[in-house]
Formats: structure tokens, C-alpha cells, sequence
């Protein structure tokens, strides 16, 4: 009952969190840049559930996101794939994306069908395949019958990610990232947090000059 009443909480942190989001998206670039075509490149790095990268690089890179959120889809593109080529291939930087889903229930359903993919280490090419769609609105994008129809695309079993989607700990895991944003203040997505640091915007040019300066940082203390 307790968890239930927290979910329930959930709910309606994420009904005030939509209108939030609009107030962050409104603020940021709107690049109407196409995502890329290559899926292929997470296939030659080290990953583990969410993230990506050696585990023990310097710094690291968190991404709050919503799968629904338009700005996310062209972060993917222009800030997480950049980022990727130049630091995290390079073994100097780890970087994970954290559900933070606020703009309704398929963002919310996306997210935790993530974290049943994790747990079978497909993530990554789940990720691709629902980031691609650019779904918005609530309208079907992510419905349960296509995020099943994601994880045979994948490779996944689907009776067992059935079973991990309508069970409490998706919704779980799901409910400890939404409340880990909401205590660094976010307020919107997509939120990039670099070695604990919220930056002010998500534009590459923040994460670059953020990423490098941690770095710096590091390289005199070591």
C-alpha cells in the first residue's frame, strides 16, 4: 500500500512535471536536425544497462530524459553521439541516460520497458528503436503493444519482459530516478548532469566546455 500511494504520488508529480518540461523546452534549441542513421555504434563500446563507456573513466555524464520529449530526440543526435565520439570512446568519460519521464503515461510505460531491457542487456538497441520513433503526446507511439513488438525486435523474451513490465519493480526503478531529479531541481528534460553538476542548458556547446574542465580538474589531481 505504502508503494502505491507513492506511485500514486508519481502520477502527480508527473501531470505539474508536463507543464514544467514546456517551460524548459521552450528554452532550448530547437534544432530540427533528423537523428542519425547509424545504430551501430554503441555495439563497439563497453556498456552495462543504461550506460556507456569504461566504468571507471574519469567523469561521468548523466542525461535525464523523456522519450516523448522532442528536444530529447535531437539531443541524441547532436549532444549524446558527440560526446560519445569525442570522450567516451576515448575511455575518458562514462555517460548514462536516467528515466525522468514527465510528459504522461507512455513516458512513463517507455521508461520502464527500458529498464526490463537493461536487465537483459539490450538497452541499447531498445533505446534506438523507441528514440527514432520521436513519439509524442500520448498517441500510441509507446503503447504496450508496440514496446512488446521493441522487445522481440530485439532479441528479448517477450513472456519475461511482459512479466517485468506489469510488475512493481519497473515502476519502482522508474519512481527512484524520477525522485533523484526532482531533488537535483530539475525542471525539465533533456537535464545533463556532469560529475554531479546540473548544467544551466542541454546544448552540446554546455556539455563540451562542462566535460572539459572536469577533466582538467582531474588531471591535476591525479
Amino acid at each position: 500500500m505504502r508503494r502505491r500511494t507513492a506511485l500514486l504520488a508519481v502520477a502527480v508529480v508527473i501531470a505539474l512535471g508536463g507543464a514544467l518540461a514546456l517551460v524548459q523546452m521552450a528554452s532550448t534549441r530547437g534544432d530540427s536536425k533528423q537523428p542519425g542513421t547509424d545504430t551501430a555504434y554503441y555495439t563497439e563500446l563497453p556498456t552495462q544497462g543504461t550506460s556507456i563507456g569504461e566504468p571507471n573513466a574519469l567523469v561521468l555524464v548523466e542525461e535525464y530524459f523523456d522519450y516523448q520529449c522532442p528536444h530529447c530526440h535531437t539531443a541524441a543526435d547532436t549532444v549524446v553521439k558527440p560526446l560519445i565520439e569525442k570522450y567516451v570512446a576515448r575511455g575518458e568519460v562514462r555517460f548514462s541516460y536516467r528515466m525522468f519521464p514527465i510528459l504522461g503515461p507512455e513516458s512513463v510505460r517507455a521508461a520502464q520497458a527500458s529498464y526490463c531491457a537493461a536487465l537483459d542487456d539490450k538497452f541499447w538497441p531498445f533505446y534506438e528503436r523507441l528514440i527514432k520513433r520521436r513519439g509524442t503526446g500520448n498517441r500510441g507511439a509507446y503503447s504496450a503493444t508496440q514496446l512488446l513488438n521493441d522487445a522481440e525486435a530485439v532479441g528479448l523474451n517477450v513472456s519475461e519482459f511482459t512479466q517485468c513490465l506489469e510488475g512493481e519493480d519497473s515502476l519502482a526503478y522508474v519512481e527512484a530516478w524520477h525522485n533523484r531529479a526532482v531533488e537535483l531541481g530539475l525542471r525539465g528534460t533533456p537535464s545533463f548532469v556532469v560529475d554531479g553538476e546540473l548544467l544551466p542548458t542541454s546544448s552540446w556547446e554546455a556539455v563540451d566546455g562542462a566535460v572539459a574542465r572536469a577533466l582538467e580538474e582531474r588531471s591535476r589531481t591525479e
